[in-house]
């Protein structure tokens, strides 16, 4: 929840109260084997429960969540305070509204950010944004991949003060709402309102995003809750403290709800949990009136350090043993011991410690009204809004969801994000391209396997490293996820969104988005069919299988030129990342444009290289004209008849079937290349000489001149001769040329 500095204490909305069970009461519910498609049987795992004002996911069975031994390489030390290194950010104020998920999950955030280096220590995070579209967080956008669409939580008509957790924080920020610089969108309210009025967010702010989340750890709860009686109360769980104390050091701050009483916000005089003189508190578990019974944690924080030699006897009530966590608040610097406590271990009260790990990004803030940092991934593909919603489900055959995605331009398939309930999970996803069968998500090549077993529950962002491929727009993607339990090998959850009539969930869901197929069965069915067979009026949503890409860079080389070779052309990654050549030495041709050459991607230093095609845009280069020559032409002859030499490998005339003029002119004509796929035609002109025609008259004067000087002109006495003679010839020549063995 969020418990204000003012606020004394908040009311479970009527809207939840319906959806309120005992924890006691949660036996598995066993739906439908054999109907519709299912042959396995369907059965609730867990359970969104609002409890104190707290939205909690409520496990049938706490060895869901069991703890697994933490690794040992180095020894804890018996004290530590993030604060000493300068990897926890300052006190928070939430004032007068239930915001503290929204801080502590921001706290534990900005901390992972400081603790690798990736922010400087003034780094904000606006709780604004987180707070307020979380509760407002249907997306209009077209395309519902973007932003999983319509999904939202069913939120009263006072959202900021409906309290929270990290079943809220977590798919809020998975989904790309989040993580924005405070100066960016401001905390507060409205200036002189009474009682004060959150300061809204503009709409337009719903999706921006400086910093993203990769991971979200689930990490084991030092005491479980069990049919009323506290498992390991007299022993605090040592593994459940070594796996948060690790994630501290390792990851940074560790955001944690827990019990605060109403004394917080007013006198601590009566409080019989709140020790003044030490600052620090403790839950033994004892019923409350007020309560109900038992009380469960109402105020979300952040762990940034702990303290195994805090005695015992600091507390108002002595707890089983020493040691405390070191605790940030959100409720002001002047609060508590500058805004910090410290809270037993033994707190009967401490629930769903969680571990936000952002993405491998240098954090910059937004400028001019948009993000400037360089994500981890371009792009999400995406139609779960609200992560697992209103119910956990599981069966006993191996099962798989999977949702289809159409690439939007050039990726680079990098990632996948999905969900995971407990500790020691075993994932295994399946990318298959292009689907022949739209209703069969295998139908399509597969690209990629992944086979993962993660230590903690929670959200992950699963890299493909080497596996990753390269879509084109239009390319359809199938993303298919199976989670078994670590705890119980051979049982899988259904990964998949769920509503029911009265939860908190708001999933849409359209058709030909996600499917499910049981292993034994074979068949591929639409996931919201499975809701058929579950006996309580829910909705099944998509699957928890987003898809995270990358942008392909295109090349723009310009013309053709045989003198370069791929290193001369410039290849900066749009994104994070660096993108170079495989072969820099390669020359790259313009027939090789849409199939593009070998580049290596390296999303951060030290990562391995990803090999991947990238487009070179080139045009063809004109062929050179030159300054050809044409031979000559008798009136009467076609432009086609005279042949054109010169530099290029051939010419053609424009007009080839003119009859050109007399005389010397120009006509148009076109140089061809010798090489098609790299030169294109290039266009010009050429001179061509046509000679007058011969009359008949003059042909004869002509053959009678041409007889003469071949015989001399000197002899008188002859001369009758060869008149005669050449009289003869031009007769003769004129009846050769009427004769068809000469045409």
């Amino acid at each position: 929840m969020g418990v204000g500095r003012t606020a004394k204490r908040r009311v479970v909305p009527a809207l939840f109260v319906a959806v309120l069970v005992s924890i006691g009461a949660l036996i598995p519910c066993a739906y439908g084997a054999g109907e519709n498609g299912v042959s396995a049987r369907l059965e609730v795992a867990g359970r969104l429960e609002v409890i104190n004002g707290r939205p909690t996911m409520v496990y049938s069975d706490p060895w869901l969540r069991a703890p697994h031994a933490v690794d040992a390489r180095a020894a804890l030390p018996a004290s530590y305070d993030l604060r000493d290194e300068r990897r926890a950010t300052g006190v928070r104020d939430q004032s007068y509204f239930g915001t503290c998920w929204a801080f502590a999950a921001l706290g534990s955030a900005e901390s992972n950010a400081l603790s690798r280096g990736l922010a400087s220590s003034d780094l904000d995070l606006s709780e604004s944004q987180l707070a307020w579209f979380n509760a407002n967080g249907k997306n209009n956008d077209p395309d519902a991949s973007l932003y999983a669409g319509g999904d939202s939580w069913f939120i009263p008509s006072d959202p900021i003060n409906i309290g929270g957790s990290r079943n809220y924080s977590v798919p809020t920020l998975a989904r790309g709402y989040g993580m924005t610089d405070e100066a960016t969108i401001p905390y507060g309210h409205i200036e002189g309102s009474w009682p004060p009025e959150f300061l809204a967010p503009d709409p337009s702010m719903q999706t921006r995003s400086d910093l993203r989340l990769s991971e979200a750890l689930y990490l084991p709860e030092p005491l479980v809750l069990q049919n009323g009686r506290w498992d390991g109360a007299s022993e605090v769980n040592r593994i459940s403290l070594a796996a948060i104390k690790r994630a501290v050091m390792d990851n940074g701050a560790v955001d944690v709800g827990y019990y605060a009483s109403d004394a917080f916000a007013g006198s601590v005089a009566s409080d019989p949990f709140w020790n003044d003189e030490h600052f620090s508190t403790f839950y033994d578990g004892r019923p409350i009136e007020r309560e109900g019974g038992i009380a469960a944690a109402n105020h979300e924080v952040v762990i940034i350090g702990w303290d195994d030699g805090f005695p015992s006897d600091w507390f108002s009530s002595k707890p089983e043993g020493d040691g405390a966590w070191i605790v940030k608040n959100s409720w002001g610097g002047e609060w508590g011991d500058e805004g910090c406590f410290y809270l037993s271990y033994y707190d009967k009260s401490i629930c769903e410690p969680t571990s936000f790990i952002v993405e491998d990004a240098d954090y910059q803030p937004s400028a001019g009204g948009a993000s400037r940092t360089l994500h981890e991934y371009d792009n999400f593909y995406q139609y779960d809004g609200v992560g697992k919603g209103d119910r956990v489900f599981y069966l006993n055959e191996p099962a798989y969801c999977a949702n289809l995605y159409t690439a939007r331009s050039t990726e680079l398939v990098r990632a996948v994000g999905t969900y995971t309930y407990g500790a020691r999970d075993r994932v295994t996803v399946k990318l298959y391209l292009n689907p022949a069968d739209p209703g069969n998500p295998a139908s399509g090549e597969l690209k990629a396997v992944l086979d993962r077993t993660l230590d903690y529950g929670g959200y992950h962002t699963i890299d493909l490293g080497s596996e990753a491929f390269a879509v084109e727009e239009g390319d359809v993607v199938a993303v298919a996820v199976r989670v078994e339990f670590g705890s119980f090998p051979g049982i899988f959850a259904l990964s998949a969104e769920s509503s029911v009539e009265g939860g908190g969930a708001d999933i849409s869901y359209e058709e030909g988005q996600s499917y499910f197929m049981e292993e034994s069965v074979g068949d591929w069915i639409p996931l919201d069919r499975v809701a058929s067979v579950v006996g309580e009026q829910v909705t099944v949503g998509n699957a928890l299988a987003k898809m995270l890409t990358c942008d392909v860079p295109v090349a723009t080389g310009g013309v053709y030129d045989p003198t370069k070779t791929l290193a001369d052309y410039a290849l900066a990654a749009p994104g994070a990342g660096r993108w170079e050549w495989k072969d820099p030495a390669t020359v790259p041709a313009c027939d090789f444009n849409e199939i593009g050459y070998p580049a290596l991607y390296t999303p951060r230093e030290g990562a391995e290289a990803i090999e991947c095609n990238v487009r070179m845009l080139l045009e063809k280069a004109p062929v050179d004209f030159g300054r050809p020559s044409a031979s000559p032409l008798e009136a009467g002859q076609r432009l086609g008849d005279s042949a054109i030499s010169g530099p290029a490998a051939a010419y053609r005339w424009t007009q080839p079937d003119l009859m050109p003029e007399t005389g010397t002119h120009a006509y148009e004509a076109v140089a061809v290349p010798g090489d098609p796929s790299n030169y294109r035609e290039t266009p010009g002109t050429v001179e061509v000489t046509v000679s007058a025609a011969v009359g008949k008259g003059e042909e004869s004067d002509r053959s009678a001149r041409l007889l003469l000087a071949a015989t001399g002109d000197g002899a008188a006495a002859g001369g009758f001769v060869c008149s005669a003679l050449a009289a003869c010839s031009v007769a003769a020549l004129a009846w050769s040329r009427r004769s068809p063995s000469r045409r």
